[in-house]
């Protein structure tokens, strides 16, 4: 994976290596005003083109990986969830058992209270 990404970094500074040495080409080049346009809009609309080209090419290439994330996403959330449910258990246990703690003490503390008053 990490090659493919390589490569498509290499790829990315060919294209753009070619659209700034052309850009550079034709605003230095001796030519009219209009001729110069005319190359600019000829030169653009390639390099849109080939732009549109790469980025089809490019989601043809990711579309196998994003079967993987989202297999693999699904195992993560199915196993985050089985956590989530664990601990949920776990917190409800400590504080049922915390509370009739609570209870037993509040009920062992109040009974002097209760004796000066009988």
């Amino acid at each position: 994976m990490c090659d493919h990404k390589s490569g498509e970094s290499f790829t990315l500074g060919v294209v753009l290596g070619a659209l700034i040495g052309a850009a550079a080409g034709l605003l230095l080049a001796p030519a009219s005003g209009e001729e110069t346009r005319e190359v600019i809009r000829v030169q653009g609309g390639k390099a849109v083109k080939k732009a549109r080209k790469t980025a089809a090419e490019l989601a043809e290439d990711l579309e196998p990986y994003l079967d993987e994330v989202v297999d693999h996403w699904d195992d993560v959330s199915s196993a985050v969830a089985e956590n989530v449910e664990e601990v949920k258990d776990q917190v409800e246990d400590f504080v049922s058992d915390k509370s009739e703690e609570i209870a037993k003490q509040v009920k062992k503390s109040t009974r002097p209270i209760k004796k000066l008053f009988k």
